[in-house]
């Protein structure tokens, strides 16, 4: 019988340069409703999600009533964002941290989050 393969809430991440322009923020060519100090010189932001799933290798041998075609499913659930955010001398700024802006973050990356290789082990 062929072996289940189950994983859940397994964490990965993935960083995404932001578009700084006069304290003005951009993500992937839209504007973020989110304003910087003006001596902000270098941003972005580290997207953490988990994943859970599973894979059914299928069975292809064997009497027909026992086999089954391969199968499987993976979802990817936003856990936090990360906001770095550096002045010119590559020092922190600290911004509050708006969760407003998860969902819009989220969309926007989905294909790099889903693109994302994630450690199973």
């Amino acid at each position: 019988m062929a072996h289940v393969q189950r994983w859940h809430r397994i964490p990965g991440h993935v960083t995404v340069d932001l578009e700084l322009d006069a304290g003005r923020v951009w993500l992937r060519g839209k504007e973020l409703a989110l304003r910087l100090p003006p001596d902000a010189a270098s941003s972005e932001v580290e997207i953490h999600f988990t994943c859970s799933g599973y894979n059914d290798p299928g069975r292809s041998y064997g009497p027909p009533e026992n086999c089954y075609p391969p199968e499987g499913d993976e979802e990817r659930e936003l856990d936090h964002l990360v906001w770095n955010i550096y002045d010119a001398k590559g020092q922190p700024i600290n911004i509050d941290q708006d969760t407003s802006l998860d969902e819009i973050v989220w969309d926007l990356c989905q294909d790099l989050v889903d693109a994302t290789d994630v450690d199973y082990d």
